[in-house]
């Protein structure tokens, strides 16, 4: 079947660009979506960092079972015939996934043209202080985001924008739009120059191999001990990595993602350009999820960290 465009999401399992975890696949046709596609990928090792893990939500338990990207791409190649055109939001990003995971499973890439959504909607915003973000570019052209950073979402509403942003210029079709604003560039995949690394803020660089058991007996009163304990955002007092520490000193256990095994989730500063402008992190609104379906979860700030950790009472 012919499409007129193609959009793409990607959701990485660490900072390295071939640790495509999921993704997200919108075939579009006559400003309709006609097809949707969501994989779950093993990414190397089955190996996520906290960061990652932060935004989407995934982590290891959740692609154990699912293929590599080799075996994915078997599935969706047909969609980089060249007919299409290949459409993402900050398009650098996937498809420098796209290039490494070639590169990781020795695929030889084909060539396409792709161009980023920013790019597409950008005409029809330009006397208008909107910043580039999905968030923003959704809230303008009235998409509903109703969970960002899971990859069909993502790539269902980077479709829609574009659908809007095409049919206010009363263009035919994605091509026919691009061809008409040639400013609006198109890239080949061939010359594309990627990203090397995404690089994730200091203070959620913790993994669990590098957190150590207590060397002295713990305190069994500690209202720490033998908790499950998740974090989520920045903390002002001590980083990651040192709150974690903290909780294995006091016998409790850090874990990256919350499930209904989850004993407390630890709530610091949020990062707008991770969470979003509602403030929510992933983390806290599956929380959420699974204390209204009954889990016997605990939300707490930094402060009740605080006072728990050095058991001033809770």
């Amino acid at each position: 079947m012919h499409y007129d465009f193609v959009a793409i999401d990607f959701e990485t399992a660490t900072p390295e660009m071939n640790s495509a975890c999921a993704v997200g696949i919108v075939c579009v046709d006559n400003f309709e979506i006609v097809q949707k596609d969501y994989f779950l990928i093993q990414p190397p090792g089955n190996e996520y960092s906290p960061y990652n893990t932060e935004i989407h939500g995934l982590t290891s338990e959740d692609t154990k079972n699912a293929p590599q990207f080799d075996s994915i791409w078997n599935q969706i190649a047909y969609l980089f015939d060249g007919s299409a055109i290949i459409v993402a939001h900050n398009a650098r990003f996937d498809m420098s996934v796209l290039k490494a995971c070639f590169d990781t499973y020795s695929i030889v890439p084909p060539d396409f043209t792709y161009i980023d959504s920013i790019a597409i909607t950008n005409r029809q915003i330009s006397d208008k202080n909107i910043s580039g973000s999905l968030e923003a570019r959704a809230q303008y052209f009235n998409v509903p985001l109703e969970e960002h950073h899971n990859a069909l979402c993502d790539a269902v509403v980077c479709a829609k924008i574009c659908i809007a942003a095409v049919r206010m210029t009363n263009r035919h079709s994605l091509h026919t739009y691009c061809f008409t604003y040639r400013t609006r560039t198109m890239h080949q995949f061939s010359e594309l120059k990627p990203m090397l690394r995404f690089n994730r803020p200091h203070y959620m660089d913790y993994n669990e191999k590098d957190i150590k058991a207590a060397d002295c007996a713990v305190n069994e009163s500690n209202p720490l001990y033998g908790k499950n304990v998740v974090f989520t955002g920045e903390f002002s007092t001590m980083t990651r990595n040192a709150a974690a520490q903290k909780v294995i000193d006091a016998g409790g256990f850090v874990k990256n993602g919350v499930n209904k095994k989850t004993d407390y989730l630890f709530i610091g500063v949020q990062d707008s350009n991770v969470v979003g402008e509602a403030g929510h992190s992933t983390k806290e609104r599956r929380a959420s999820e699974l204390i209204a379906s009954g889990a016997d979860i605990k939300i707490f700030n930094e402060k009740d960290f605080l006072n728990m950790l050095y058991n001033k009472g809770q």
